[in-house]
């Protein structure tokens, strides 16, 4: 089974379709759930291993070598928490949202670029499912939690905050798979109409 559209819930608004190329499709929905920025969806058809993609596509963002390969920006990226044991999360999510192999909370900050250095700190994790998919999210967390930040870091930089980051990975043979990238990235600081096009 392959992504496609005709489980959407909301109305994505289509910015390019190119079935051919690497990225074969780009949507948005603006200001979505009132945040004031875009919530993006990117697909693409990849080809590549069958096991662990889940755990593969999250160490692109989590492990801070492979992380510089796509992202000069970056200055720091890490887990700060684990879970203790992965059962728990099992027994409190049930069955719905698949099997949790990685749930924690993660902390990056940015080196100065177009914008001044940013931080984020993300509750994340990966699930995988019986078909063979796999699903990466991330959420913000909130004010309330900044006692959570890495004891290292005492300065405070603005906040970038992932209101929804998440990525699907359908498989669509033995080593293709199909890949949904969805973000919507409040930068901090900069206004939401100023991010639209991007």
């Amino acid at each position: 089974a392959a992504i496609d559209d005709a489980a959407d819930v909301y109305k994505w608004k289509n910015m390019e379709r190119h079935p051919n190329r690497l990225i074969s499709q780009v949507d948005k929905i603006d200001n979505f759930q009132n945040h004031g920025v875009p919530l993006i969806r990117v697909r693409s058809s990849l080809r590549g291993p069958s096991k662990q993609r889940g755990i593969y596509f999250s160490e692109l963002i989590s492990t801070t070598d492979l992380r510089h390969k796509w992202d000069a920006t970056n200055n720091i990226v890490e887990t700060i928490y684990n879970a203790a044991d992965l059962d728990d999360i099992k027994r409190f999510q049930g069955d719905k949202y698949g099997e949790p192999v990685m749930f924690g909370v993660g902390y990056v900050k940015t080196k100065q670029s177009v914008v001044s250095p940013r931080e984020q700190m993300t509750l994340c994790g990966v699930q995988n499912f019986p078909s063979g998919a796999s699903f990466v999210w991330g959420v913000e967390l909130e004010e309330d939690q900044n006692h959570l930040f890495p004891k290292d870091q005492t300065k405070r930089m603005p906040r970038s905050t992932s209101h929804l980051f998440a990525m699907t990975m359908i498989p669509t043979g033995e080593d293709t798979f199909d890949v949904e990238y969805v973000l919507q990235l409040d930068v901090g600081g900069l206004p939401g109409w100023l991010l639209g096009p991007v």
